[in-house]
């Protein structure tokens, strides 16, 4: 259901779009500070995940919001091709934290990362053991598949490098292109990484799949926004660390779990008042603060459930997954396409 208002002084016409679809067109005419009536977006046009909806208002004037909504499902019918990326793989996922990131870096005094990738300077010796054995164990014939509809092809055997990692650390090229074909109206992607505190609240990398006519669309990687961290679940504290959009699905590597609470079923946090960080009677499953990020932990460290709706009247050519911040390091783990 969609309802949108006017919030200008003049009178508005135009139309509305939900995903680039043809078979569903609304007409919309608002006085100043009216609104429109309740929209009922059919299943048929829907989508599990991101929804574009696009309103054009008339001299030329148009509007994108992404609609994110990860409880839809999608048609029965649907078809899902899993691309084959076997060879643009670069490592293992469980290897993140056992490099050592060392170029570039500033020839200063600084307090910089250190060379593990995560921690700061107060833990400079912190990291994380990332245990994929459980994705591994439940990729039958290497396919791991999702309770959202959607498998990924993915390799079960453990001696198999099963991510392709970008970073502008010399460790892994700035950028991949995975080639593609045909047309679909929908990307999935499984992907997972690292992030800090100081890449929060700005876009740490994107992905743009191109189409042959040279347009694209593309998802930027905002953290926490769609970007988090391997090795933990989102801190929120409702001021300067909140979420704009719904949580998406993790994945959990250590048993292979699929959810968008992973930390409140595999750890009881303690509880805390998050004025003066002290603990309350009684603790419950609530987010604690800064001084205790341990308690956000996930054991085995997580992937993230992404997406990107597409204009299935275009042809598609390729995806790109770029890194544009400093210090962080993205991976792509499979790619699906609904056809």
């Amino acid at each position: 259901l969609i309802k949108f208002k006017n919030n200008q002084n003049i009178f508005v016409k135009g139309n509305l779009t939900i995903n680039s679809d043809p078979d569903f067109l609304y007409h919309f005419a608002l006085e100043p500070n009216a609104s429109s009536a309740v929209i009922t977006v059919p299943d048929s046009i829907a989508q599990c995940g991101t929804n574009k909806l696009l309103i054009s208002a008339g001299k030329g004037i148009t509007y994108s919001i992404p609609l994110i909504n990860w409880n839809m499902k999608n048609k029965s019918y649907a078809i899902y091709q899993m691309i084959n990326m076997d060879t643009l793989m670069n490592d293992k996922v469980t290897q993140i934290f056992r490099n050592r990131y060392l170029s570039p870096r500033s020839p200063f005094t600084t307090l910089q990362l250190p060379w593990q990738g995560m921690g700061e300077w107060c833990h400079p010796l912190d990291s994380a053991d990332i245990d994929d054995s459980g994705f591994r164990k439940a990729a039958i014939h290497n396919i791991f598949a999702t309770p959202l509809g959607f498998s990924f092809r993915t390799s079960s055997d453990s001696s198999h490098k099963n991510i392709a990692f970008t970073s502008l650390w010399n460790n892994y090229p700035h950028q991949i292109i995975i080639p593609l074909k045909g047309t679909a109206s929908h990307a999935y992607l499984l992907m997972a990484g690292s992030t800090n505190y100081m890449q929060n609240h700005f876009v740490n990398g994107v992905v743009k799949i191109f189409y042959t006519d040279g347009t694209c669309d593309s998802l930027q990687l905002i953290n926490p926004e769609s970007w988090c961290p391997i090795e933990q679940d989102y801190y929120t504290d409702g001021y300067a660390f909140q979420l704009k959009s719904p949580r998406p699905f993790r994945v959990y590597f250590k048993s292979g779990a699929v959810s968008r609470q992973l930390l409140k079923k595999a750890v009881r946090q303690t509880s805390y008042d998050v004025n003066t960080s002290k603990k309350k009677n009684g603790g419950d499953y609530i987010e604690s603060p800064v001084s205790n990020v341990s308690d956000r932990r996930i054991d085995g460290g997580a992937g993230v459930i992404l997406d990107v709706p597409l204009n299935k009247s275009k042809i598609l050519k390729e995806l790109k997954v770029e890194t544009l911040a400093n210090d962080v390091v993205i991976g792509l783990m499979g790619i699906t396409l609904m056809r």
